[in-house]
């Protein structure tokens, strides 16, 4: 929720001018302090986020399937051009 409030005071500088000034606005800013549960615990355990890399590491394909799936852009959003953003700025990174 954002609120504003404006006041315009005028001030006579000359007689045949004037200077209209307004203070900066208030603004309000209303804060959640815990919009999304976190648990630390689960973000410490590999593969919180996938049933398939949950199982664990048994094989070399866990950690390839851990690294692909932070890549997986698709599955993160449907937003073209965020996308696009993604895989420019992973290949810059590689």
């Amino acid at each position: 929720m954002l609120e504003l409030s404006l006041f315009v005071c005028v001030v006579r500088k000359e007689e045949d001018s004037m200077i209209i000034r307004s203070p900066e606005p208030e603004v309000k800013i209303l804060v959640d302090k815990d919009p999304v549960k976190t648990s630390f615990e689960e973000w410490a355990k590999p593969g919180h986020f996938s049933r398939t890399i949950a199982k664990g590491p048994d094989t070399t394909t866990w950690i390839w399937n851990l690294h692909a799936d932070a890549h997986d852009f698709d599955s993160h959003t449907s937003d073209l051009e965020e996308i696009s953003r993604k895989v420019f700025s992973a290949h810059l990174a590689y």
